[in-house]
């Protein structure tokens, strides 16, 4: 959309960066889940592989949990911050206390072999993003 100086523009109001900026970290939220859910179904798939015997990386599944960790983040900046200060309701405390149970896990899994605890703390995240 072109820059326009009037604030109305063809019969309706300028949709200004402050609309496209909400509008995409309204985006951000389902596709975090989306990422969550899928980063826990590899690193259950990786379990069972390990299971049998097979070698699995664990970088794959640890890579798309740091894209929708960073998708989190920036629904959650959308939704905390307002005009009024900060609006901890219950889901917002919800999904950042989910927020930061997967950081913690996605953080730890680089070093120590803690990434199985994803298959449970992953789905979690992306169900407070739902909420």
């Amino acid at each position: 959309m072109a820059f326009c100086p009037r604030p109305w523009h063809n019969g309706r109001p300028f949709k200004g960066f402050a609309d496209r900026q909400m509008s995409w970290s309204a985006s951000a939220g389902p596709a975090a889940a989306v990422l969550y859910l899928v980063a826990a179904a590899l690193l259950l798939r990786r379990l069972r592989r390990c299971a049998e015997g097979a070698a699995a990386p664990k970088a794959g599944p640890l890579a798309v949990g740091l894209v929708a960790l960073a998708l989190h983040a920036v629904n959650l900046s959308a939704r905390l911050v307002g005009p009024e200060g900060l609006n901890m309701g219950f889901f917002n405390a919800l999904s950042v206390v989910s927020w930061t149970a997967a950081l913690i896990v996605l953080a730890a899994a680089w070093r120590e072999p803690v990434e199985n605890l994803g298959i449970a703390v992953l789905p979690f995240a992306a169900l407070s993003l739902a909420l």
